[in-house]
């Protein structure tokens, strides 16, 4: 299994070229980028991928903008998914002067996921 971010779906029917309607199913992933920076080529961030997927019902009761556990059949396509529950840390406890806790509310984001606006992207 392979832990990834689920960041959206397509899925439906085209016509192929024989003029048949042809089903295709597939899920959008984030991931980094991977390679080797040169002259002519960078990058930075992450990228949503496309992967093949075996059906609708893999992500009927994921939310996207989910982190999940993702396994593949032998054609490599997405064969299930899970959400990832893990116990974020809590966020340190913020000082007032003078070093006292000021034992007001948590912040508004505690426990967050990080968002594209934190710069850091979900997989910060």
């Amino acid at each position: 299994m392979e832990e990834k971010f689920f960041v959206g779906y397509g899925y439906g029917k085209f016509e192929n070229d024989k003029g048949q309607m042809q089903p295709y199913c597939n899920v959008f992933m984030l991931e980094n980028f991977n390679g080797t920076e040169n002259a002519d080529y960078r990058f930075g961030g992450q990228k949503a991928v496309k992967y093949r997927c075996v059906s609708p019902d893999v992500w009927k009761d994921i939310d996207i903008g989910t982190r999940v556990m993702c396994s593949f059949d032998s054609r490599q396509r997405v064969s299930y998914m899970s959400p990832v529950k893990k116990a974020y840390p809590p966020f340190p406890p913020q000082s007032a002067p003078g070093g006292r806790s000021p034992g007001g509310a948590p912040p508004a984001n505690r426990g967050a996921l990080p968002t594209i606006k934190d710069k850091g992207g979900p997989l910060a």
